[in-house]
């Protein structure tokens, strides 16, 4: 009835043709020229052949199941075959437009659609699409793409349902899929199931099977798409290969690697419950992983969140593994919160794995290495984790982490880490915690942290995942006064923050040092738009009795004045003050009392005092173009010299002099051996004639 009542109105009101539009309705009483309804072709194949380029093919509803037309260059037969720029387009969308090729695979075989050189297929069910098979026929051209062969062409809101290919792309060979769907599509003896090569956009593909890999999609450039309930039975039930980003890869299987995803560079994307039947690698085998969310996947052997590759910035918990590495096992995992994941054996957050900047806590592990086994990591917090008998890390190497016990290495901590909320998974660090600016900056990631903040802020890098948005202030206790706040005070990057210094009674502050220079005596001192980690102390006098007078001592970079700040004197008595310069990489330059200049001395008398003064002391550093610290030391005559300096644990000097600063090239001086230092050092070097000595330190750490 539909159908009469649309050829009645077509009889009686005849639809103005508008040019560059082909129609295809398999009732019109008219087969062809297509340029109206009433005219319009039986088959979309003969509409193809007649429409220009950038021409629009309209097709009505129907099955369409007849043509028999030869891919170009092979022996494939196709249901339609577009080679110009055409747009085929459905008039009421797939629920009542299909495609319909044969099967099964082989030489009857025939494929749904082949399209090329810009050609949009828009608003079909393409469905039961096949291809050759064994030995018959092009590798590409006659055996991959069994409901679409793409070269250079687009499919658009199409359904691409129970297709098969012998070698590549079940459901489609190439080209574009844009909001489409691909399901219970079929790669026989190769790859991409549902899709492969070329891109996909807002699509789904699902319940789609390739042997060798990527049961839904391989080799493909993927975005805003869903891979789900795909399998293979070697390697990336899911995705094998490509690219994608912001994806939904959920409940894929391979019997052996890579249940979610093989060998791809992954982003912005959510990979759950995929496994690895028998293999590695539930959630992702390989490839490169950025900014995901991986939970809820499983492994038999190793990795039920991921295996090998390189893993950044994500967020791993809640997978399971029957022997090794329930969160990773192998590869890199840089900047990830790797929490709540299970191993049977060992190694419940991560096993065999480099790990830099990454917090590993409430996991598990049934033998041991609750947090990791056999780990490298650095920067990283490894709490809160269990094994029966076993601490949190179990073996490996370790550097500035977080744990308990320590395992030895350097510059671990076992102090709790200070989250901001345990109990609710939030693994923040919280004002108060101790991690924050006591990492080590050569081990610190480049770029974001786990949140996508900026890796270090406040000079130093954090231990974990996120780094702080704090930057720390630390207060030295005050003798005979308070300064408030106090301790280690925590304040937010960009910020401002006063302190009040306050003397108790009988007593003054005379000096305020800020970053190892004075600020005077001032009671109170304020930072602002806090960027980076600071120090503040002070320090108070007895109030003099009777009439005094204020000398205001300050030094300037490179050394110090004693007594500093503001110095209250009584009148009449007199005043030393001693300059002193870095003996590493300072001399005294210059010295003036209320703004009249008295030389190069290191020290000045203020004697019978009756009224106010100034004194400021300035220096002369000496900095290479390496930048590594220099000392320049002046000897009138034979004399042995003494050169003292602080040294890290684990850190390497080298030590090497000169007699002449500019012009040198350091290389070309012999350095002296390299010392492993720990604490404060001392070496003295025997000068037989008067000269000028310049030394440097060089310190890199101890690998």
């Amino acid at each position: 009835m539909r159908r009469l009542t649309l050829f009645l109105f077509l009889l009686i009101c005849p639809l103005h043709v508008f040019s560059g539009t082909r129609y295809v309705w398999q009732s019109s009483p008219t087969n062809g020229p297509g340029t109206a309804w009433e005219n319009a072709f039986h088959d979309i194949q003969s509409a193809i052949d007649v429409a220009g380029s950038n021409d629009t093919v309209m097709v009505e509803s129907g099955v369409y199941s007849t043509g028999n037309r030869v891919t170009p260059g092979g022996v494939l037969l196709n249901r339609i075959v577009a080679l110009n720029p055409v747009m085929i387009r459905s008039l009421n969308g797939p629920a009542t437009t299909f495609i319909v090729g044969q099967g099964p695979l082989g030489d009857s075989a025939v494929r749904c659609a082949y399209i090329t050189n810009g050609v949009t297929l828009t608003g079909f069910t393409l469905s039961n699409g096949f291809t050759r098979a064994g030995s018959t026929g092009d590798y590409f051209l006659d055996r991959s793409g069994g409901g679409v062969y793409s070269a250079g062409g687009t499919v658009s809101n199409c359904v691409i349902v129970d297709c098969s290919a012998y070698f590549y792309g079940g459901g489609t060979y190439q080209g574009t899929t844009i909001f489409s769907t691909v399901r219970g599509c079929l790669s026989s003896e190769g790859y991409g199931g549902g899709i492969y090569g070329g891109s996909g956009y807002r699509s789904t593909i699902l319940q789609c099977y390739a042997k060798y890999g990527g049961g839904g999609v391989a080799s493909a450039s993927l975005s805003y798409c869903t891979i789900a309930s795909n399998q293979t039975y070697y390697s990336g039930g899911g995705i094998n290969g490509g690219v994608v980003d912001i994806c939904m890869v959920n409940d894929n299987s391979s019997t052996n690697s890579g249940g979610g995803t093989f060998n791809t560079s992954i982003s912005r994307t959510t990979i759950t419950g995929n496994k690895a039947l028998v293999g590695y690698g539930g959630g992702t085998y390989s490839g490169l992983v950025y900014n995901c969310s991986i939970s809820g996947n499983s492994a038999y052997y190793g990795g039920g969140g991921t295996y090998d590759g390189v893993i950044s910035n994500s967020t791993i918990c809640s997978n399971t593994v029957t022997y090794s590495g329930a969160g990773c096992a192998t590869g890199v995992v840089v900047n990830c919160v790797i929490f709540g994941n299970t191993a049977a054996q060992y190694g419940g957050g991560a096993v065999y794995s480099f790990m830099t900047n990454c917090t590993v806590v409430e996991n598990s592990a049934g033998a041991g290495g609750g947090g990791t086994y056999l780990a490298n990591a650095r920067n990283s917090i490894i709490y809160y984790n269990t094994a029966p008998g076993f601490p949190n890390c179990q073996a490996g190497n370790y550097s500035y982490c977080c744990t308990t016990p320590d395992p030895g290495g350097t510059n671990n901590f076992t102090s709790v880490p200070g989250f901001a909320d345990l109990a609710s998974r939030d693994y923040h660090l919280s004002g108060s915690s101790l991690l924050i600016n006591v990492g080590q900056n050569q081990f610190a990631p480049s770029g974001l942290d786990r949140d996508d903040n900026a890796r270090i802020r406040g000079s130093i890098v954090d231990i974990g995942a996120y780094e702080s948005p704090y930057v720390l202030i630390d207060v030295t206790a005050m003798v005979n006064g308070t300064i408030n706040p106090s301790g280690r005070v925590a304040v937010p990057e960009f910020s401002d923050q006063i302190f009040t210094v306050t003397a108790v009674p009988g007593y003054y502050v005379n000096n305020v040092v800020v970053d190892g220079v004075s600020a005077g005596g001032v009671t109170f001192y304020q930072f602002h738009y806090v960027t980076t980690s600071h120090t503040i102390s002070a320090q108070s006098s007895l109030l003099p009795t009777g009439p005094t007078n204020v000398i205001n001592a300050s030094a300037g970079f490179g050394g110090t004045i004693e007594p500093s700040g503001a110095v209250l004197v009584p009148q009449g008595s007199n005043q030393l003050f001693t300059i002193r310069a870095n003996p590493v990489f300072a001399t005294i330059s210059n010295v003036k009392t209320n703004g009249y200049s008295i030389g190069q001395t290191n020290a000045v008398t203020f004697l019978n005092v009756n009224t106010n003064y100034t004194i400021d002391a300035y220096f002369f550093t000496y900095v290479d173009t390496n930048g590594y610290s220099i000392g320049r030391f002046e000897l009138g005559s034979s004399s042995n010299i003494v050169l003292s300096w602080t040294a890290a644990d684990g850190w390497l000097y080298t030590l090497q002099r000169t007699p002449q600063l500019v012009p040198l090239a350091w290389s070309n001086v012999s350095p002296y051996i390299d010392m492993i230092c720990t604490g404060e050092n001392y070496l003295t070097n025997s000068i037989s004639t008067n000269t000028s000595m310049f030394y440097r330190f060089i310190a890199r750490p101890l690998e």
